[in-house]
């Protein structure tokens, strides 16, 4: 194999001259940089893949070659993308420097094209580290993917193999962080990099948390292959990774830092070394309003401790009104019962279930943080709350606590809660206190006879998880029934069990399904075996009794690799329908559109800010609402023949296009389009009310949300609150909420995206 740079400049983008440089420093070659390497000519240069140069082919590095070496490697050859792992694993074992020069050339275009073989040849590089000379080329080979793959995913699997990598593997982390454009790749390579950092890491570090001019997050993009700019979030990780190295007066001035959160963890620190500005400098932000959230929650923790029983008396005053947010209404409680004394303690005791909700809500968080017994018995009048807010709250500290007690009051509340979702949360909490598993899972079996969906449910989820081995007759029932969601709940407990056995018995089912049933049971096969026999029912019966003996199951980490390589595939071909860069890989999706007031601001973030998938042309500099609906129109030409989709607009008031989802045909389409076209931008942010709509569709598994604000109407505006009831809605349905942020960064909507599985994307 010739090693040559400049023989193989036909790969893709992005080495410049400056990562030359920098692998040449990096391998240490005692001749210069410019003979080291056999380069292009200037105008390809930029477009050049790397590999350290030598006019020694790998093969002659090393000697010995293990008996079976030669049948290795013709099996990988031979059957590339269908290469068996044991394969690649045994290739990675022998060291040998033609089984390194095998798997790099498998990494080559024209070698191995599946995005799962791929990942398996990259993982076996790290085994050629400390082999002398092998380990100059298994890492260039793993930085080459890291930086030049298309699909991100198999970007960071390069990247987690660079973390194996020791020492060596750092100075590689280290030039991903500065030359990878994808944010992603290299918020991860630092993680590996700080995780098993040395003594020599702290100027590097310093360079990210202070850049340079150049490297600060202004426009224009550097070019493809430049040092790239220190984003936000690599400058808030080199400063926790430098933070113990940090003078006090380096961490005064972080207290004037554009960055909230450095701005919160500089005055903890302070507060930590006992320096004597750190409570002056808490007090004054805790009493002033135009502070961050997260400065204002560490200075009440520093406030309580430095003022005692008078400054969290003030903290309990603030925890105790209604406008305090739920995430502060929680900071506020774990102050006051660190720092707070007995007296204080028993005064809460004392008023404890008076009160407004705000009030009751605020003792109840504190006083569950505080080391006492006498909390459980307390809380059986606030089960019997008007409020279901304190009612769940209650529910949530008696599942935490467990014990005979808990359980006895939460089957009490189990046996008086009318409403049908509160019946099923209770049963989950009283899943989690149960002490007598013999007696609890009698009680199940009888509770998945319950006449209400959400308690069947409940009780199955909780008996597969507990005993799926003693209820397969339970998971195999659901499987094939014609409620979906005892069906998904089956599908998800097998997916997570991953064995063998469980692919016969997919296998057994799939005659007696059809529609959704049968598309979701062939989708878990397919990240179960990696193989794709789509819906032919009678293939996966003969593979299956062909393969059987000899199956392996993908773990969880492959199906992942197997999942993004087909929304790759979809991406990339013209007729992908995608919503502001993220694709729609459903047949059964929501649109939650904001039309609030601000939503008729102007923006040219199409023409500065392309989304990748997207076709931006045609937005010129238009309002928001009038990109969101040239997008959403553009996505609903593109839906798959025969998707189920619906739309929700929602401003002070929440306006669903449809009751149910319809179907994507050609005449639903136009009649969706005739609703986009009216709509307006007016009126306030209910983001509740409208999830709390797209959720009542008991078909939907996908919503994509769009917004340009926090809440500012509905029944609940706190988006803690609304963050946490929507993770209880999505408990069992398991719906991904991919979401849109218009205009700038929504925590709220980062948060959703995170907790769902779903995609983030930011547009200006």
């Amino acid at each position: 194999m010739d090693l040559h740079l400049g023989d193989r400049a036909a790969r893709g983008p992005l080495f410049s001259r400056a990562i030359v440089a920098a692998l040449a420093a990096m391998i240490a070659i005692a001749a210069p940089a410019a003979a080291m390497l056999t380069l292009a000519e200037p105008a390809a240069a930029a477009t050049c893949a790397v590999r350290p140069a030598t006019s020694t082919p790998i093969r002659a590095i090393g000697a010995g070659q293990e008996p079976d070496l030669a049948a290795l490697i013709s099996t990988l050859e031979l059957e590339r993308d269908r290469t068996p792992v044991a394969v690649f694993e045994a290739l990675g074992a022998s060291g040998a420097p033609e089984a390194l020069e095998a798997l790099l050339d498998a990494l080559d275009e024209g070698g191995l094209r599946s995005l799962l073989a791929r990942a398996r040849a990259l993982r076996e590089l790290p085994d050629f580290v400390d082999r002398g000379e092998l380990e100059k080329f298994a890492f260039v080979g793993m930085l080459d993917v890291a930086t030049q793959a298309e699909e991100r995913a198999l970007r960071l699997e390069a990247v987690e193999a660079l973390g194996l990598g020791g020492p060596r593997g750092r100075q590689y982390l280290a030039i991903v962080v500065d030359y990878a454009d994808d944010p992603v790749v290299r918020n991860r390579a630092f993680d590996l990099h700080a995780a098993t950092r040395d003594g020599d890491s702290g100027p590097w570090y310093r360079e990210l948390y202070d850049p340079p001019a150049k490297r600060r997050m202004v426009s224009p993009k550097p070019e493809e292959g430049e040092v790239q700019q220190v984003t936000d979030d690599l400058r808030l990780r080199a400063f926790r990774a430098l933070e113990e190295e940090l003078t006090d007066d380096e961490l005064i001035d972080a207290m004037t830092d554009k960055l909230a959160p450095i701005r919160a963890r500089a005055l903890a620190l302070l507060a930590e070394r006992g320096h004597e500005r750190a409570v002056p400098m808490a007090t004054e932000r805790w009493a002033r309003d135009a502070s961050s959230r997260e400065e204002r929650l560490v200075a009440a923790g520093i406030f309580a401790r430095a003022g005692g029983d008078e400054a969290c008396a003030e903290l309990v005053e603030m925890g105790c009104r209604p406008q305090t947010s739920w995430d502060g209404r929680l900071a506020l409680a774990e102050a006051v019962a660190a720092n707070g004394s007995p007296i204080l303690i028993n005064r809460l005791y004392k008023a404890f279930g008076r009160g407004e909700v705000a009030e009751q809500l605020f003792s109840l968080q504190t006083l569950v943080l505080t080391p006492s017994d006498k909390l459980v018995s307390e809380l059986r009048k606030l089960l019997k709350s008007d409020s279901a807010t304190l009612r769940r709250e209650t529910v949530r500290v008696l599942a935490e606590r467990g014990g005979e007690d808990a359980f006895d009051q939460l089957q009490s509340a189990f046996k008086r809660a009318e409403n049908l979702g509160e019946r099923a949360e209770v049963l989950r909490a009283m899943d989690a206190a149960a002490v007598d598993e013999g007696a609890w899972l009698e009680e199940l079996r009888e509770l998945t006879k319950d006449e209400s969906p959400e308690v069947r449910g409940a009780a199955l989820e909780a008996l597969l998880r507990r005993d799926p081995e003693g209820n397969r007759d339970l998971l195999e029932s659901a499987l094939v029934s014609s409620d979906w969601s005892l069906a998904r709940i089956a599908l998800a407990t097998l997916e997570e069990r991953r064995q063998v056995a469980d692919v016969g018995l997919l296998v057994d089912v799939l005659p007696q399904l059809s529609g959704r049933g049968l598309r979701e049971t062939v989708g878990l096969l397919w990240r179960l075996t990696g193989e794709d026999f789509r819906l032919r029912t009678e293939i996966w019966r003969k593979w299956w009794d062909d393969n059987r003996a000899d199956l392996t199951v993908l773990d969880e980490r492959d199906s992942i690799l197997l999942e993004a390589e087909a929304r790759h595939r979809a991406d990339t071909a013209d007729t992908a329908a995608t919503f502001f860069g993220v694709r729609v890989d459903t047949a059964r999706v929501i649109f939650v559109i904001d039309t609030s007031g601000s939503m008729a601001e102007p923006t040219s973030w199409a023409a500065d800010n392309p989304v990748s998938g997207s076709d931006n042309r045609g937005y010129g500099d238009g309002r928001r609402m009038d990109i969101a609906k040239i997008e959403l129109k553009r996505c609903l030409e593109r839906l798959e023949p025969g998707s189920l989709f619906n739309i929700v607009s929602f401003s002070d008031v929440v306006r669903p296009w449809s009751k149910d989802l319809l179907r994507g045909q050609k005449a639903g389409v136009d009649k969706a389009f005739r609703y986009v076209d009216r709509l307006e931008a007016n009126g306030g942010t209910n983001i509740y009310g409208a999830m709390k709509t797209a959720f009542e569709d008991v078909d939907v598994d996908t919503i994509f949300l769009l917004s340009d604000g926090e809440p500012s109407a509905g029944e609940i505006r706190d988006p803690g609150r609304i963050r946490q009831e929507i993770q209880r809605w999505n408990d069992q349905r398991r719906i991904r909420i991919h979401c849109i942020a218009v205009g700038g960064q929504l925590e709220l909507l980062r948060n959703l995206a995170a907790d769902s599985g779903g995609e983030y994307q930011q547009v200006r």
